[in-house]
Parts: structure tokens; C-alpha cells; sequence
């Protein structure tokens, strides 16, 4: 599918991709002048993070040869976090920051990442946070799933928000309408 943009009312709908593949979770720059998103090339198995004007111009592939997904734009603008799936079979995922410009990418280093695969950012409104959702990948398939935060100044205060072995989050945005 396609991106799309409209007014809260949904009128004047406008087409913002036309790419033949599929775009996923897209995040607003702070501006609302541009898009960032996962690109999800099913045909390769791999899915990429892009950015676009809202006006559809402007695009532009910010990794390659990854398997990105689960875009979310600063509200400082500079940097886009994202996550990659680092291996099929056991479903290891890690956190990446993207430069919004760049395209320059950092891996997110968090203490004992190494037994969890960590996936689905959302930054705080002031982005100086990032909350996350973090696997235990030793647990098994009862392996627990929870959501963290973390400082995004340092990525060293990880504090644990969630303790619900089994359960399935995947909309980390909405626990921070309730921190």
C-alpha cells in the first residue's frame, strides 16, 4: 500500500508514495513537512526506511540491504529510530538511529542487549526519551515481553516499565500518554 495524507476531517486526500511496494509506519518530522516510513520490499525479505516530502517529493532511501521496520521521528528532528530484525529464525531485533538527513545510522547499544531483542521505539514529547519493547530471548517461546524506557542523551538509565510475561505490546506510543 500506499501513503497517504488528508486533513483531521479527511478531506483533501493526497497520495504521497506510489512505489509498487508496501509502506508502513510512517512518523511526521517535527515540521509536518515530511514523512519517514518502513518499506517493506516482501519480495527481497528485507524492509527499508525511507523518508518523503508530504507532497510526495523528495524521496529518499535512508538504509540498504537491512530488514528495518517500526519508523519514529524525533520531535527534535534530527534522528529517526527504527528497529532491524538481525535474525530470522529467532526473531532478534535491535534499536538504530538514523540521521533524518545523513541517513548516517548508529546502532543503539543498551546494557544486556545481547539476551533481548528490542523493537517498536516511540520517543517522548520532548524527545529525550525513548520507550521500546523489549524480548527476553532466553525465556523461550513463554519468553516475556515488556516495555522499557530509556534517557536518549546516554542509553544507559533503562528502566524496566512493564512485567507481563506472555503478553504482546506493540504500540509502545500509547504508554506514554499514561508515564
Amino acid at each position: 500500500g500506499d501513503l497517504w495524507t488528508c486533513r483531521p476531517d479527511g478531506t483533501n486526500a493526497t497520495r504521497v508514495t506510489n512505489t509498487g511496494t508496501t509502506e508502513r509506519h510512517p512518523s511526521f518530522s517535527p515540521d509536518g513537512e515530511r514523512l519517514c516510513f518502513h518499506l517493506d520490499e516482501a519480495e527481497l525479505d528485507s524492509g527499508e526506511i525511507g523518508t518523503v516530502a508530504t507532497d510526495g517529493s523528495g524521496w529518499a532511501l535512508l538504509t540498504s540491504g537491512v530488514n528495518a521496520s517500526s519508523t519514529a521521528w524525533s520531535p527534535l528532528g534530527g534522528e529517526i529510530a527504527y528497529h532491524e530484525v538481525l535474525d530470522q529464525d529467532t526473531e532478534d531485533k535491535a534499536l538504530f538511529f538514523a540521521n533524518a538527513t545523513s541517513g548516517a545510522v548508529t546502532a543503539v547499544d543498551l546494557e544486556g542487549d545481547e539476551d533481548w531483542a528490542d523493537s517498536w521505539p516511540a520517543w517522548s514529547p520532548d524527545g529525550t526519551q525513548i520507550v521500546f519493547v523489549r524480548e527476553d530471548m532466553l525465556a523461550g517461546a513463554s519468553r516475556g515481553v515488556d516495555l522499557w524506557i530509556v534517557e536518549r542523551e546516554d542509553l544507559t538509565e533503562l528502566e524496566q516499565l512493564t512485567e507481563t510475561p506472555g503478553v504482546h505490546k506493540s504500540t509502545p506510543a500509547l504508554a506514554l500518554i499514561h508515564l
